[in-house]
């Protein structure tokens, strides 16, 4: 039986970017694959069984590198699971969806707003048939994990993903057919509550972002917004050239600073405003990052006149606590 196990080959560029390359072969077999068929039907209890299976050895893998454990999403499961079962179906593997959609598009337009990274794993098998049963599932993520926490610097993106250290819940997707099977990893950030707000914007709106920090001696430092132009469809051809994804964009749009910002110690509340004057179509999304340390005199609520110029602030060890994706049309 000839098969091929194709995870991507995940790896982060810098403070503002994670990337994923989709290692996907080109190779081909002379006879003809099965016919796509769906998945075995699987209840809803064996789904989750699935996932909690895989959940466990994430969270092994994690403490044992002294790392707290995530909890299971399950509408990040769902978004992954759209993604997988669109891949196996239309038998390719990519960050990218038909749509042009990256993993925060996806997880955004679902109705998330934290922030996600992306592990992607892929088998695919020739001459024979996956059976899809929940045994046969549950070794395939258990596959995937082990080859995953194997790798090696510097193609330890995957590993590094599991492993990073703010990461609190994940979601667990996967698709199997009679010769195809996808799973996503969709690593979740969530710290903060957003106060309920539209995601479609107009040119010259001003939009009021406000939320509450979930946990204690968490500060918000700076909200990063990125442009980027509406997304276009993809081929299958298209998709699989795709390789690395950033989280964002090269375009800065908007930064916000912390002296720009409100924050209430005791509430842990925060508000600060978004000006979309000068925006045009596209899509803009929002990352707010949090700090464990920072002078809180900084904020414009302190009562201090303090000029922004005096400070510097980085997001390099912050924690990307959103992932708002907002759409001018």
């Amino acid at each position: 039986m000839k098969m091929r196990f194709l995870p991507t080959t995940c790896f982060f560029l810098a403070a503002f970017l994670f990337s994923c390359t989709a290692g996907i072969s080109q190779k081909t077999d002379s006879r003809k694959s099965p016919e796509m068929l769906s998945a075995k039907r699987l209840t809803a209890r064996d789904s989750l069984r699935i996932r909690r299976g895989l959940l466990k050895q994430i969270n092994r893998d994690r403490q044992r590198h002294g790392l707290s454990p995530v909890k299971l999403d399950l509408p990040a499961s769902r978004v992954g699971d759209r993604h997988c079962r669109e891949m196996a179906r239309e038998k390719y593997m990519s960050h990218w969806n038909l749509q042009g959609l990256k993993p925060y598009h996806r997880y955004a337009f679902a109705g998330g707003r934290d922030h996600i990274s992306e592990n992607l794993y892929s088998a695919t098998v020739w001459g024979q048939t996956f059976t899809c049963t929940v045994s046969d599932i549950s070794g395939k993520m258990r596959r995937a994990e082990q080859s995953f926490m194997s790798e090696k610097p510097p193609y330890d993106g995957h590993r590094k993903n599991i492993l990073e250290s703010y990461h609190t819940h994940v979601g667990i997707g996967f698709a199997c057919t009679n010769d195809e099977f996808r799973m996503a990893e969709e690593f979740v950030d969530r710290y903060v509550i957003l106060d309920k707000t539209g995601t479609k914007i107009y040119r010259g709106e001003k939009k009021r972002i406000s939320g509450k920090i979930l946990r204690h001696r968490l500060y918000p430092i700076m909200a990063v917004v990125n442009y980027e132009p509406v997304p276009a469809r993809k081929s299958k051809k298209e998709l699989k050239k795709t390789g690395p994804y950033l989280d964002g964009s090269r375009y800065s749009f908007q930064t916000i600073s912390a002296w720009e910002m409100s924050f209430y110690p005791k509430s842990r509340r925060f508000s600060f405003t978004l000006d979309f004057a000068k925006a045009r179509a596209g899509i803009y999304y929002m990352i707010l990052y949090l700090d464990r340390k920072i002078d809180q005199s900084l904020y414009q609520n302190s009562g201090l006149k303090k000029r922004a110029g005096t400070f510097r602030l980085s997001t390099r060890h912050a924690i990307p606590a959103t992932g708002v994706v907002f759409r001018l049309e």
